[in-house]
């Protein structure tokens, strides 16, 4: 019974320093990040806007989205690997930009996605640049979301599926990226 106690308690005291661990390098990490990939997509701006205007039928080309309910003319959830998650769409400009933000208190994170898109190849083809702003208050997240993924992860994932949506191999060039 002894050898079983001090089992459990070194146990017990490896998933506190663990913890402890993960939240001092969390503490250590900038709660804010900003990441921007460019892609050109062989169709002009104005088909591909309304692609992009029109998350409820993401799960037909999206990788990583399995279905998306309407909530209302700016608010839809996604429901990917991560469980659902809502957005608010802030800015539309046809043809030109597209600013969604996270409308879920209950995600440990929250950000804005802008979709610039550019006339590329005399307007036959879209440049079109997608700059992530986020932020992650929680240490023990902001320490895992680091280990775990880099902040262009997903911004990549969803231009391979949109140049894969048109039949494309899209070269994806990293903008930007900061921390702070």
């Amino acid at each position: 019974m002894r050898g079983l106690f001090r089992l459990v308690r070194f146990l017990v005291l490896l998933a506190v320093f663990t913890v402890g661990a993960a939240w001092l390098l969390g503490a250590a990490l900038p709660r804010t990040h900003e990441a921007a990939r460019r892609a050109v997509i062989a169709t002009p701006p104005h088909v591909l806007y309304p692609v992009l205007v029109t998350p409820e039928a993401y799960p037909e080309w999206r990788s990583d989205i399995t279905r998306v309910d309407r909530l209302d003319s700016d608010r839809f959830t996604e429901y990917g690997p991560d469980g659902p998650i809502t957005f608010r769409v802030l800015d539309r400009t046809p043809n030109r930009r597209l600013v969604v933000a996270v409308d879920d208190p209950e995600q440990p994170f929250s950000g804005t996605w802008t979709f610039a898109l550019e006339d590329h190849d005399g307007g036959r083809a879209t440049r079109l640049t997608i700059t992530e702003r986020g932020e992650v208050p929680n240490p023990i997240f902001r320490a895992m979301a680091r280990v775990l993924t880099s902040p262009g992860d997903t911004i990549e994932t969803f231009l391979r599926d949109l140049g894969g949506r048109y039949g494309q191999r899209v070269t994806i060039e990293a903008v930007d990226e900061r921390v702070r």
